[in-house]
């Protein structure tokens, strides 16, 4: 019995031995390196804000680097989607209290339930405490402090610095009170102290925009407004030089801001007549430059345009004339009773109005003086709505017409400025004798009868025959004042549509051209196919035709 009882005694101290022995050795082998973090609950829950209450216990022998926490919609947190992580709000070192109270004071929305896990970061490792759940009832408002730069120019970005915004920037809306309709809105970027946003300018209406307006900065869907937060800076010419050119030279345009995107801003020049909006070259830092068109020379105002808004340059710009005078007090009664026609070099005046009705004279450019020419032999009438028609630098074509309304005339000349002489030419056969218009082309004359031929008639300069062609006339050439002929065929501008240049070949239906602005180069080419808007379709047209008649190498664009 006692030796059974020493038995189990001794069985029992070798039992609890081996168990302390085992237990040590378990104490060593898993002794913590890493913190424990034990949650604790969410309190103070209001408009604010959430306080996360945990507790670190049993520190790792790593230093705490940082502690705090991470918190998200449960939902979002419970979807899996891809890209969506948790926000944070954590403080560095070590904790200087226990149990700590972490306030939640940004990126929460009211209404919804959030996940939050407290965390410990120590060395190399994370250690999360057990999640906690709450309702949200949201944060602080935005709070607005600083608003950079606070003008509004063409297009640029602004820089809002503040407390409590969301960071997520899908959650954030700003606007500019009073200018929605003026500006487009773009968030860039955001953070929970700072905003930067860009405005784009958006033209609907012409208003007045002065002083100075509010922001408006949404975020989590709570608003605050800043009052007096920015003003607009129009587009304003600071400086233009030179003052005066010729028509081809560079200006300088020096705006009082630089300009980020200049498709944005056009140019007008305009006086009492003429005005036309341009889109100048830009050369960076506000600066643009621009050829003085083909204008009237004058002076002219500048104004820098953006959408609605118009601001005049406050000095005159002058365009200089680049012709002299060459001769005044011309010994003419009246110049508009002389019908003039230009044979090479030579002007050559007939004065239908005059006593002597077949007089000619050529004006001498070197002494002022009208020169008398031979008579013209036949008809001695007085000769209204003739043909007059210059050929080759040499030929002077005259005749046809009428006397009063009395009688028509057929007959029909040709004065040679080289041999001083005129020659008769075969009388015109048809019934209709007042010429409207003529050109020449291909080697005829081609005439616009008045009342009621609705075909050309031809003479042709080599046959010397006269012809009624099949080629009837354009409605529109009808209506026009002058036309100018070359080898690539009869051109007339609209008399309803300023911008359009029409090009004809007999037989063949009229080819539409635009007309733009454009010039004629030193080289006697032209340097662009177009002309200038808001001019007098006579004028444009006029100088069109030159350029088809002058410019025969002119490529024009056809639109029809």
């Amino acid at each position: 019995m006692i030796k059974m009882n020493k038995s189990i005694q001794l069985l029992g101290l070798l039992v609890g031995g081996l168990f302390f022995t085992s237990c040590q050795e378990e104490e060593f082998v898993t002794q913590r390196d890493y913190t424990f973090v034990e949650s604790g609950q969410i309190v103070d829950i209001n408009e604010t804000g959430a306080t996360a209450v945990f507790e670190i216990l049993k520190p790792s022998p790593s230093a705490i680097q940082e502690y705090g926490v991470e918190f998200l919609e449960s939902d979002l947190a419970q979807s899996g989607e891809p890209g969506i992580s948790f926000l944070k709000i954590s403080q560095t070192g070590s904790p200087d209290q226990s149990p700590i109270e972490q306030r939640i004071n940004y990126d929460l929305l009211p209404g919804r339930e959030y996940l939050v896990r407290p965390f410990v970061r120590a060395g190399n490792k994370t250690t999360y405490g057990e999640e906690l759940i709450f309702d949200s009832r949201g944060v602080a408002p935005p709070v607005l402090t600083e608003v950079s730069p606070n003008e509004l120019y063409q297009v640029g970005q602004i820089k809002v610095k503040g407390d409590f915004f969301q960071s997520r920037k899908e959650l954030n809306t700003v606007e500019l009170l009073g200018l929605e309709n003026d500006f487009l809105i773009q968030i860039d970027s955001v953070n929970r102290n700072e905003l930067w946003f860009t405005y784009i300018p958006i033209y609907t209406e012409q208003r007045e925009l002065n002083g100075k307006y509010d922001l408006k900065v949404t975020s989590g869907g709570k608003s605050t407004i800043l009052q007096d937060a920015v003003s607009v800076v129009l587009p304003r010419i600071v400086n233009v030089s030179p003052l005066s050119a010729f028509v081809g030279e560079k200006i300088q345009i020096q705006l009082n801001q630089p300009v980020d995107d200049p498709n944005g801003i056009n140019f007008q020049i305009f006086n009492e007549s003429i005005s036309r909006e341009f889109t100048p070259e830009s050369l960076g830092g506000g600066r643009f430059q621009f050829d003085f068109p083909l204008y009237p020379f004058g002076k002219y105002k500048l104004a820098v345009i953006r959408g609605y808004q118009v601001e005049v340059y406050e000095e005159e710009i002058e365009l200089k004339s680049s012709w002299e005078v060459f001769a005044e007090n011309i010994p003419w009664t009246d110049k508009r009773d002389w019908n003039r026609a230009y044979v090479g070099d030579q002007l050559l005046v007939w004065n239908p109005q005059g006593i002597e009705f077949n007089e000619f004279y050529s004006f001498s450019a070197d002494d002022l003086t009208l020169r008398g020419l031979p008579s013209k032999p036949g008809n001695m009438l007085n000769r209204e709505i003739p043909l007059l028609q210059p050929v080759d630098d040499r030929y002077l074509y005259f005749g046809l017409g009428r006397y009063y309304d009395q009688e028509t005339l057929r007959d029909f000349h040709r004065f040679d400025t080289q041999t001083n002489t005129w020659e008769r030419l075969p009388d015109f056969p048809f019934e209709l004798t007042a010429v409207v218009k003529s050109f020449v082309y291909q080697g005829k004359i081609y005439l616009e009868m008045l009342n009621g031929e609705t075909n050309f008639i031809t003479f042709d300069l080599t046959s010397l025959r006269w012809e009624r062609t099949s080629f009837q006339l354009p409605d529109l050439f009808r209506q026009v004042v002058s036309v100018a002929a070359s080898d690539q065929g009869i051109f007339y501008m609209s008399p309803r549509n300023e911008f359009s240049l029409y090009r004809y070949i007999p037989g063949q239906i009229e080819d539409v051209y635009m007309a733009r602005e454009g010039s004629f180069g030193a080289d006697r080419k032209m340097s662009d196919p177009q002309w200038l808007p808001n001019m007098s379709s006579k004028k444009a047209g006029n100088a069109l035709l030159r350029a088809a008649d002058e410019f025969p190498d002119v490529q024009f664009t056809c639109l029809s």
